[in-house]
């Protein structure tokens, strides 16, 4: 008998021995070998089809860009080239060269941690159905067809399409906006608040806490008031926010943001003559309000409401390694109602914007965003469950939810221009009117019954800063209070639903020289 025979005779006796009497001389026949082999090739199949997958969705950034488009800064942006396709439909409507300003991933289903599509933007010169723009903006799905559009010109939307196609759609129009006309004998006027810039503001009854740096005050109509520091004492580089609570304005939640991004809490039941810690040490909290009788804030990228500033109760469960809230919005007359607006951990990329209507016990997506440029800065809902949102495309774009159609609408702003840039600030009365502070520093006000835009230039002695008022919040429903660098004043508006509570008389906030600490503290 040759080796080779033998060997094989002898490799065939082990195999019985290990399968009858479970003795194994080849480690290699052992069935948990054979397991781990075949989980090791799995293992190889599905990281590779992993890794051919993000090659897929990264094909759009590894090629080079055509020989019509121009380089531009970013070196991401300059590998991006457009499919043949769609590069011919924007040649269609472009009048000359034309080049990726940006592109940036949507994330259109939660909890769904890749991205479903991509918003892309692009700076030429356009013309589509007769409007000429400078920037357009496309929804675009992972196979980079096109969904959806708006044309931009100098910031201002001026076209809009849904699909694929970019001439079926409707031009959006610039609305004209009036002045606040009298009521009567009643004249709208502003009437000052103080003489220093305000980093945050709540009115609960007859109480106006106010927050500046690290100092804060309760604001009262009529009396000589007095800036304060922080519970804490906290250094000069200290943020503050407050809020008081409307249904018990004697209690309020002071938050203390130190450089670093996190926050302290402190709680007073007494108007501010005390305060206690919240108990939870140094947290990542911000968009602190207070709504009738629930504290609401982004507490370690969560919406979080608390009755008491002790007790925080998460009502969205996130994964913490991929999404977190961005803004969010309450139903004002009841708050089991509310929507958040998400954003990646990573902050690159659009995410969904979910709503609940039983207090968090289940989200649902709210379908049909329109995901442009990036995600809502700030989202206001009304007691009809309709939603506002206030988004960056190429400049400030305000679009409306509405719950019945479940359908969302550009609402165009009367916007001139002007000013430093950025979004500006939205607000929302409590009769459903809509407020935006312009990024020049005007005021307009949407006007829900009428459907039309009213006009509120800043007030006298402040208006040279040219920014957008902030804060901007609404009083009821017929005032309005704006901050700007150099001080913050209220707005009143005669009108039928006119509700005089708040403002009775000009008063001024005074720095109290040397104070340090004039409350007090107990832990």
């Amino acid at each position: 008998m040759s080796f080779e025979r033998e060997k094989q005779v002898g490799q065939l006796l082990d195999q019985a021995l290990g399968e009858h009497l479970d003795l194994y001389f080849q480690p290699a026949w052992h069935p948990q070998h054979h397991l781990s082999r075949r989980r090791a090739r799995w293992r190889a199949v599905g990281l590779g089809t992993a890794a051919a997958f993000a090659v897929f969705l990264a094909i759009p950034f590894f090629v080079q860009p055509s020989s019509g488009h121009r380089q531009v800064s970013n070196s991401t942006l300059s590998a991006i080239r457009l499919p043949k396709s769609l590069y011919r439909n924007v040649s269609k409507v472009s009048h000359g060269s034309f080049s990726v300003a940006s592109m940036v991933p949507v994330y259109g289903t939660y909890p769904m941690a890749s991205p479903t599509g991509h918003n892309l933007r692009i700076d030429g010169t356009f013309q589509i159905q007769g409007q000429a723009g400078g920037t357009l903006s496309l929804r675009l799905n992972n196979r980079m067809q096109v969904k959806g559009g708006m044309l931009f010109q100098n910031g201002v939307p001026v076209y809009l399409f849904s699909g694929s196609s970019f001439g079926a759609g409707s031009v959006i129009k610039a609305p004209k906006a009036n002045p606040v006309k009298p009521v009567g004998r009643a004249k709208p006027q502003w009437y000052p608040g103080g003489n220093v810039g305000i980093g945050s503001f709540s009115a609960a009854g007859s109480h106006v806490y106010v927050s500046h740096g690290n100092l804060w005050s309760d604001v009262t109509p009529g009396s000589s008031d007095v800036w304060m520091q922080s519970p804490k004492s906290p250094g000069a580089t200290t943020q503050d926010s407050i809020a008081g609570l409307p249904a018990s304005p004697n209690d309020a939640v002071l938050m203390e943001q130190s450089p670093s991004g996190l926050s302290q809490g402190f709680i007073t039941k007494n108007g501010g003559s005390t305060w206690q810690s919240w108990g939870r040490g140094s947290e990542s909290v911000s968009t602190l309000i207070a709504i009738g009788n629930r504290y609401w804030a982004v507490i370690n990228g969560t919406l979080a409401w608390s009755l008491n500033g002790f007790k925080w109760h998460n009502i969205l469960t996130l994964n913490p390694g991929r999404w977190q809230v961005e803004t969010y919005a309450i139903d004002p007359a009841n708050p089991k109602v509310a929507a958040v607006s998400l954003i990646p951990i990573s902050g690159d990329g659009i995410g969904p914007v979910l709503e609940t209507h039983n207090g968090g016990a289940n989200w649902s997506q709210v379908p049909n965003f329109p995901a442009m440029g990036e995600a809502p800065s700030t989202m206001v809902m009304n007691t009809q469950g309709n939603i506002a949102a206030l988004i960056n495309a190429n400049g400030p774009v305000l679009v409306r939810y509405t719950a019945t159609s479940q359908q969302w609408s550009v609402l165009p702003v009367p916007v001139t221009g002007g000013g430093t840039g950025g979004l500006g600030q939205m607000a929302a009365s409590g009769n459903g009117n809509l407020i935006y502070g312009a990024p020049a520093g005007k005021i307009y006000q949407w006007i829900r019954s009428s459907r039309q835009w009213l006009v509120i230039n800043p007030p006298p002695g402040l208006d040279g800063a040219a920014v957008s008022a902030s804060p901007l919040q609404a009083i009821g429903t017929n005032q309005i209070l704006a901050g700007y660098p150099n001080g913050w004043a209220y707005f009143w508006e005669p009108s039928k639903e006119a509700q005089f509570g708040l403002v009775q008389q000009s008063h001024k906030v005074r720095l109290a020289p040397g104070v340090t600490h004039v409350s007090r503290f107990s832990r």
